[in-house]
Formats: structure tokens, sequence, C-alpha cells
């Protein structure tokens, strides 16, 4: 892991395959760090609460079996 210290107003920058996120840091309040990030739609942020949440999710609804899912009448 790499540990920054940066302050308010301050931002890193983040490169994954050539697309590039700016993570700033928009204030400090207490143990409370509020960030800002700027970058394409096409990255996925989350907090790792709602992440985590998805992910088991994810993983418990693949297991299911045709016979799992209700079937539409006409």
């Amino acid at each position: 892991m790499l540990v920054l210290t940066r302050s308010k107003g301050q931002s890193v920058f983040v490169e994954i395959a050539g697309q590039v996120l700016e993570i700033t840091i928009s204030d400090v309040r207490g143990d409370k760090v509020r960030l800002g990030f700027a970058g394409p739609l096409s990255f996925d942020i989350s907090r790792s609460e709602h992440y985590e949440r998805t992910k088991t999710a994810n993983i418990e609804s693949s297991h299911l079996t045709p016979k799992d899912l209700p079937t539409l009448d006409k």
C-alpha cells in the first residue's frame, strides 16, 4: 500500500490503462476526510461497504438455477 500525505485542496493522480483519475482532498474535519474524484465515466467508484454488499449480492445471485427464477405467465 502506498501512503501519501496531502493537505486540503491537493490532489493525487492515478493512471490505469491510459486513463487518469484525479483524487482531490476537498475537506478535512477531525478524523473525516472528504475526497473528490474526477475521471472518465467508465471508472466505477464506490465506498468499500457498498462495493462489498454488491460483490456479495452478485456472488449469491450467480448460484441461481432457472427454476429459482420467476416465470412469465402470458
